[in-house]
């Protein structure tokens, strides 16, 4: 029996939900805009074919019926379903399941001349679809929000990659992204529009045997031949190549590592937020540790009590005293980070000290800049100070930012001295960006680009299994950022800034890969 290749359209929020009591959960006028523009889209003289449940068929308002300039196939279990009703016209069928449908539709011209046919629900009807062979393209609308939903679409089968090449069942219906829109909003609603192919029908439709490698009787194919990618979250990913690949071998203070010295990225924040997909980066981590230099603190307890441990095994007692500050507390970090950002050249008296007015304030004096000098060379931020490394628990390695302005747009460049590009080179990405999305909102701008200029780029030894199956992961898109409480308001000083102040969306990493930290 031959069928009809067709397509899946649909909308899901997080979790997949999809309906809740037999309605959508959401009204998004562009989103239905969307849906009508890809079903509708048919050559001059063709019209396109809509398949849906019976339950999906009623649940469409009925100055919508039948859907226009379409075929409108409805499975039902009750052959007489349409006898007695307005909708028995050539633009309206009933079918007993999805396989007769397809089944008329590849050997007939009962519904005249069809050009694409389109899967558009219920929740049972996804499931058979999603699995049949002829199933080609899933076109999803992605909404980032939670919302409470009794009914959701099936969880994708995505192509994996294992040791450079794509991997995928070729007797199941497997997918890979080959397409992403740009964020979109609406109603304080935020959306992307996905599109997924089937790996089986992508290859034997567009490849030609002596244009790809396959290996394990069809199993594997080379990783060259695939679909969309994050192209800033590349760039990353290639510097991790790269120092794999040409990185010099060299024993350090704290262990061996494979090195590359000078390197460079850029990101436009202007719409996204670069937090690396193809790992989970720790969000709260990032935001907690960042609102805790802006408040100038040394004190890591203060971190630790909100469930924030990154600082905890630099500031052990045993650490501390590895670094000859004896007279130290535990969870003092001494004269670095955010010290610097606050009380640049102050004495250190400890972290319990008070130092209101003391030292250098230089994130005042980058703030009074961008305000009110924005064309000035001189707006900096140092927190390499060798006068006092020595009282340091760690020095930094995230060491200079440097900010520019134009047309209203903040840039900030920061020198990284050392990068451990596994696990800390990850988390200074987003931190710096979080930072001139700060300084942006406190300063009237909009944040526009970040470059990262990194000294010792490193991969530790023992980090080698774990960047490598990092490298076997397909990049994602780029999640986008809101500052503010619900009316996108700002506490009036930088200091009282707190975690619930910031809204990741759309942020849908790989899981997280564990590692140890040398320090």
């Amino acid at each position: 029996m031959s069928y009809t290749k067709f397509d899946i359209i649909v909308a899901c929020c997080n979790k997949n939900g999809i309906g809740n009591n037999g309605n959508l959960p959401w009204k998004l006028k562009t989103e239905m805009q969307y849906f009508k523009e890809i079903t509708t889209d048919a050559p001059l003289g063709f019209r396109n074919v809509v398949i849906m449940g019976r339950n999906t068929w009623e649940s469409i308002p009925k100055k919508y019926k039948p859907l226009s300039n379409r075929y409108n196939i409805i499975l039902t279990s009750n052959s007489n379903y349409l006898i007695n009703t307005n909708y028995k016209t050539e633009n309206v069928r009933t079918y007993f399941s999805l396989n007769d449908a397809l089944e008329v539709l590849s050997r007939t011209k009962e519904l005249y001349n069809h050009n694409k046919i389109f899967i558009i629900g219920g929740e049972r009807l996804y499931k058979e679809a999603i699995n049949n062979r002829y199933c080609n393209n899933i076109y999803m609308t992605k909404i980032y929000e939670k919302i409470d939903c009794d009914r959701f679409f099936p969880k994708i089968n995505e192509v994996k990659i294992v040791n450079e090449c794509l991997v995928y069942d070729k007797d199941d219906n497997s997918f890979v992204l080959e397409d992403v829109s740009d964020m979109n909003e609406e109603n304080g609603i935020y959306f992307r529009y996905l599109r997924y192919r089937n790996i089986n029908r992508l290859i034997s439709s567009k490849t030609q045997p002596n244009e790809i490698q396959i290996y394990m009787e069809n199993a594997q194919i080379h990783k060259s031949f695939w679909g969309w990618n994050n192209k800033e979250e590349e760039q990353y990913l290639n510097l991790l190549r790269n120092i794999l690949a040409n990185g010099d071998k060299r024993q350090t203070r704290n262990a061996v590592t494979f090195s590359k010295f000078g390197l460079r990225m850029e990101f436009d924040i202007s719409t996204y937020l670069p937090v690396l997909t193809t790992k989970r980066v720790y969000w709260k981590g990032v935001v907690e540790e960042l609102l805790w230099f802006l408040r100038g603190s040394t004190n890591a307890k203060e971190l630790d009590a909100k469930g924030v441990k990154i600082w905890n095994g630099n500031t052990t007692r045993e650490f501390l005293d590895s670094r000859n500050l004896h007279h130290y507390e535990e969870g003092d970090i001494g004269p670095t980070y955010g010290f610097g950002f606050r009380h640049y050249g102050a004495e250190y008296n400890g972290m319990n000290a008070d130092y209101n007015g003391k030292g250098f304030d230089q994130i005042k004096y980058v703030l009074d800049e961008l305000k009110n000098n924005p064309t000035s060379r001189r707006i900096l931020i140092n927190l390499w100070n060798p006068f006092v490394m020595h009282q340091m628990s760690l020095t930094p390695c995230a060491c200079q930012y440097q900010f520019y302005v134009n047309e209203g747009k903040l840039s900030c460049q920061m020198y990284q001295r050392s990068a451990d590009m596994f696990l800390g080179n990850p988390f200074n990405i987003t931190s710096s960006s979080l930072l001139t999305y700060i300084l942006a909102k406190y300063s009237g701008l909009k944040p526009h680009k970040l470059i990262i200029c990194l000294g010792d780029a490193h991969i530790y030894e023992g980090h080698l299994d774990a960047v490598n199956e990092q490298l076997n992961r397909k990049s994602r898109p780029f999640p986008i950022l809101k500052i503010g409480d619900d009316h996108g308001d700002i506490p009036e000083n930088i200091e009282e800034l707190e975690y619930k102040h910031f809204k990741l969306i759309g942020y849908t990493p790989h899981p997280s890969i564990k590692a140890d930290m040398v320090a």
